[in-house]
């Protein structure tokens, strides 16, 4: 496969490839962000999971965002911040300013 050309990956990868009746593209901000939009399934069920009294709530872990926070922004947006959203990235440059290390 040619996984070292970008516009090839780009091209077969992009766009989601699953069934889901309710796909969410969150994260894009045309202009600013290269990075673009991540496609997730049902985003809202999420929510559920804080609504429920018997639950912790819900705990999201992000790899790698290389200092865009575009998508993370998205979903903390889209779940109403109801649940606890972490992002690891090693490099120094990728912190932003106000959050908690």
């Amino acid at each position: 496969e040619k996984i070292d050309d970008s516009s090839y990956w780009i091209k077969n990868n992009i766009s989601p490839n699953f069934d889901c009746p309710n796909s969410v593209g969150l994260g894009n901000k045309p202009g600013k962000d290269v990075d673009g939009a991540k496609f997730v399934c049902s985003p809202k069920r999420l929510q559920q999971y804080k609504k429920d009294k018997d639950a912790d709530g819900c705990l999201v872990y992000l790899f790698g965002c290389v200092g865009m926070y575009a998508f993370e922004d998205g979903l903390a947006s889209t779940l109403d911040n109801a649940c606890e959203i972490h992002v690891f990235d090693p490099a120094p440059a990728a912190s932003r300013k106000g959050d908690r290390s």
